[in-house]
């Protein structure tokens, strides 16, 4: 039985294309028959080879889009004051990013400045030893009570040092994200 019923119109003759048609004998009813169970060894690699690299990236970028949080409240947070955790980063940033990156750390110093950043959060700078270096703390909540001059203690996720320019004389900060006041 001819899968083109012996048609003209249904032969096709590209075989590059269609590589799981195959020439048969001239005298079987049409020369071309399609068999769906041919295919040349290369192509069954190559669609196996692809068909994981497509399963493993759907599979990791669906474990990270959908991994969790860190609950910076109830974490049990590494304890400094500002000037120690600004004095770490400027002396020894490769200890510092080893030490403190992506950890929550529960940092005290006095507030020298507080403003709202683009997405409308409350950005407060805790003072350090360096004039013009600071802790940048990104508030979860506004804090309506505080002015400069204030004691603080805030828990939240360092994301690193950026560094300053020294042609320019401006030091660089510490950047502390998701932060909290702590009770005290």
């Amino acid at each position: 039985m001819s899968l083109f019923n012996d048609n003209p119109v249904n032969i096709i003759v590209n075989t590059r294309i269609f590589r799981s048609i195959r020439w048969q004998p001239l005298h079987t009813k049409s020369r071309y028959v399609l068999n769906p169970f041919y295919m040349q060894k290369k192509y069954k690699a190559l669609t196996i080879i692809v068909t994981t690299v497509i399963l493993v990236t759907s599979v990791t970028i669906y474990v990270l889009w959908n991994k969790p949080h860190k609950n910076v409240k109830d974490a049990t947070p590494v304890e400094l004051t500002a000037v120690d955790l600004y004095t770490v980063f400027i002396t020894d940033s490769l200890k510092a990013k080893s030490l403190y990156v992506d950890k929550v750390i529960q940092v005290s110093g006095e507030v020298a400045r507080l403003s709202l950043n683009q997405q409308a959060q409350q950005i407060i700078l805790i003072k350090t030893a360096v004039d013009g270096g600071y802790i940048n703390c990104t508030m979860e909540k506004k804090n309506d009570g505080l002015k400069a001059g204030d004691k603080i203690m805030l828990k939240g996720i360092c994301s690193g040092y950026i560094s300053g320019d020294i042609d320019m004389g401006l030091p660089g900060d510490v950047f502390l994200v998701r932060c909290y006041p702590i009770n005290q």
